[in-house]
């Protein structure tokens, strides 16, 4: 969080809501931060998914694709 003013490219973040590496309250705490200091973050959340994100591999893929074409093309 000490260099959250020095990101300058958007930021994608997947988050399942039973990962039990990294909370979802965690990722919440840390989209708000971002937020305030008017970083661009796009944020999905995953219902039920792990941290692996198994059943909806193919939307986080998909999702990550469409983030990447819109901001690397």
């Amino acid at each position: 969080m000490a260099y959250f003013d020095n990101i300058s490219s958007p930021i994608l973040l997947h988050q399942g809501t039973e990962d039990e590496s990294v909370s979802l309250e965690w990722s919440e705490c840390t989209v708000a931060l971002l937020q305030q200091k008017e970083k661009d973050i796009t944020f999905h959340v995953y219902e039920g998914e792990k941290h692996e994100f198994i059943d909806q591999w193919p939307l986080v893929m998909q999702r990550t694709v469409d983030f990447f074409d819109e901001h690397l093309k």
